[in-house]
């Protein structure tokens, strides 16, 4: 049995997970869930629902060369955007396929974030889906 002594190990900020490598904590915690700035208000907001988009995903064995598929998707009915999530964003998989290009990352910070939960912001949902789409 081997017993090293001496050893440095570093420890993330936010999840207590230990490495022995410095890089790979530096890049543990810009990615960590506990993180703070990676924290998206998004999923606590009034305004974020669920929708089903289509998405074309290339195909070889399709004769049209692609296929379609319905994915779930995150979208922000005050802004009428869609949103991709923080996985998506931290994989980077936004970069190699095409399948986000008319989505964008969550928010960091958003004027219009409203809290799930009071009534006020309930009338103010209400309000808004009835008044959707007309000026």
């Amino acid at each position: 049995m081997k017993v090293k002594e001496n050893i440095t190990v570093y420890q993330c900020e936010y999840c207590q997970k230990k490495l022995f490598l410095k890089h790979a904590m530096i890049k543990h915690e810009d990615l960590c869930f506990k993180n703070p700035k990676n924290n998206k208000p998004c999923y606590s907001c009034i305004f974020c629902h669920k929708e089903e988009i289509r998405v074309d995903f290339d195909d070889p064995y399709n004769p049209d060369g692609y296929t379609t598929k319905k994915v779930e998707a995150s979208k922000c009915v005050k802004l009428d955007i869609i949103m991709f999530p923080w996985s998506i964003e931290r994989k980077r998989l936004h970069e190699k396929y095409e399948t986000y290009s008319e989505q964008e990352p969550m928010p960091r910070e958003c004027e219009h974030h409203k809290y799930e939960g009071s009534e006020s912001d309930f009338e103010l949902l209400f309000k808004d889906l009835t008044n959707y789409g007309n000026p």
